[in-house]
C-alpha cells in the first residue's frame, strides 16, 4: 500500500466519523512525521521495542496501544485499528487536551490544516521540543490532495461486515449484514432497524430524533446517539466486557464479552 492509499484510508475513516478536513489533515501531517505513515512502525525502528512508541502516531509506551488492540481482538498494526483508537479516544476525551475545547470539539472545527498541525503536536503528541513547521507542511500537502472535493466518489466505504467492534460506530445511512439479516441506521429518518429481508423485525425507534450515529463504546454498551450528543437507545451495557456486536446467521444480534458470553440480545432467532 502505498503513502497515499494509506492516508487516503486514514482519511475516509476518520471523516466517517464525523472529523472534518482540517483536523483530519492536521492529523495526517503528524502521522507522516511520526511514522513516515507507516502503521507497523517501531520507534527506532527496533522492531518490539515495548517502551517506545508505536503505530502511525507513534503511541508511547507502544503497549497503550498493543494492550487495547489485543483486548478488543484486533491486529494493532492495521491502519483501521489505529483508526478505531483516534475515534475511540476522541469519544473518551483522551489523549488530547486542549485548554478550553475537548477532542470532540476540535475535531469538528473548521480549523486550517496548519493550525490543526499545531494543535496536535501540542495536544495529543506533546513531545519535549515542538517543530510545527514540518508537520503543517505535510498536512497542507495531505489537504491539497484528499480534502473531499478531490476526493473521488468511490472513497467512502461501504460497511460488508456481520458486526461491530468496540469503538466502531454505523453512521447514518450505513449497515451491517449477515445473509439476507441486515441493521442499519437509516439515511432518510435516523431509525434503528434490523430487517430480515424488506420486513423489519426490531428497532429501538430512533425515527424523527435526529439520530446520527450508533456506537459500541469502550465501556461495553451500545448507544445512538442524536447531533447534540445525546443518548436516544442503549443497551445499558456499560460496565461489562463487551467487545463486539454481531448480527448471526440466525437472525439474532448479540453483544458479547471476549469470553463468548452473550450480555445483551435482540432475541429475534427464526422461529421465536
Amino acid at each position: 500500500m502505498s503513502q497515499t492509499d494509506t492516508a487516503r484510508q486514514i482519511w475516509t475513516e476518520l471523516a466517517n466519523a464525523g472529523f472534518t478536513p482540517g483536523p483530519i489533515a492536521g492529523i495526517l501531517g503528524n502521522a507522516q512525521a511520526e511514522s513516515g505513515m507507516i502503521s507497523d512502525r517501531w520507534e527506532g525502528d527496533r522492531v518490539g521495542n515495548l517502551p517506545g512508541g508505536y503505530g502511525l502516531l507513534q503511541w508511547t509506551p507502544a503497549t497503550k496501544l498493543r494492550d487495547w488492540a489485543t483486548a478488543c481482538k484486533l491486529n494493532p498494526a492495521a491502519i483501521t485499528t489505529q483508526t478505531a483508537r483516534i475515534i475511540w479516544e476522541r469519544d473518551y476525551s483522551l489523549q488530547f487536551y486542549k485548554p478550553g475545547q475537548t477532542f470532540r470539539e476540535w475535531s469538528r472545527s473548521t480549523i486550517t490544516p496548519e493550525q490543526a498541525a499545531d494543535d496536535f503536536v501540542r495536544y495529543y503528541e506533546r513531545p519535549a521540543v515542538i517543530n510545527s513547521v514540518i508537520r503543517q507542511l505535510y498536512a497542507r500537502s495531505w489537504y491539497d490532495i484528499l480534502s473531499p472535493a478531490k476526493l473521488p466518489a468511490t472513497a467512502t466505504p461501504k460497511p460488508r461486515s456481520d458486526r461491530l467492534i468496540k469503538g466502531q460506530r454505523l453512521n447514518r445511512g450505513q449497515s451491517i449484514a449477515s445473509g439476507a439479516y441486515r441493521l442499519v441506521l437509516q439515511q432518510s429518518d435516523g431509525n434503528l432497524v434490523l430487517y430480515d429481508g424488506n420486513t423489519a423485525i426490531w428497532s429501538p425507534m430512533t425515527c424523527g430524533k435526529d439520530a446520527q450515529y450508533a456506537i459500541l463504546q469502550g465501556d461495553g454498551n451500545f448507544v445512538v446517539y442524536d447531533g447534540h450528543q445525546k443518548p436516544l437507545f442503549n443497551t445499558k451495557t456499560n460496565g461489562t466486557a463487551a467487545n463486539r456486536l454481531i448480527l448471526q446467521s440466525d437472525r439474532n444480534l448479540v453483544l458479547y464479552e471476549a469470553t463468548g458470553k452473550a450480555v445483551w440480545a435482540t432475541m429475534t432467532m427464526r422461529g421465536k
